[in-house]
């Protein structure tokens, strides 16, 4: 049963990437008549958008990083293995846009996806000790 429990670390980059899933579920085209948090979205231009790719993709590479060294894993195989689900995941959900109204599967955007997680792999890398503790 204690094997068990240390992968239970693995729920914040999971919830994580519920998350992302749920963003990116949002229709490209939004009507001013929509309920609720959907017309948050009609604030943001497309361009600014886009760019949010660095952070949020970003911040589910840092969550990855925190939670596989909670494993206890080597600092080598915590930053690939990072990286790899981090932009596997970013591809993956390009994937899932391509079958949203109003949405496509974007090169750019996976570009920014892999630039955000590896600019978070970097950061945890060079500061190991200082983070998440």
């Amino acid at each position: 049963m204690r094997d068990y429990r240390r992968f239970w670390v693995l729920w914040s980059p999971l919830a994580y990437m519920a998350g992302i899933f749920l963003l990116s579920s949002v229709p490209g085209e939004i009507h001013p008549e929509e309920p609720g948090m959907l017309r948050v979205f009609l604030w943001v231009p497309p361009d600014v958008q886009n760019l949010l790719h660095v952070p949020v993709y970003a911040g589910l590479a840092w969550l990855w990083c925190g939670s596989l060294r909670r494993l206890r894993l080597p600092q080598g195989t915590v930053s690939w293995l990072a990286f790899a689900l981090t932009v596997g995941y970013g591809l993956l959900d390009e994937l899932h846009q391509s079958f949203v109204p109003g949405r496509l599967a974007n090169g750019a955007d996976l570009l920014l996806n892999t630039l955000g997680a590896a600019l978070a792999v970097w950061l945890f890398r060079r500061w190991p000790g200082r983070v998440l503790r």
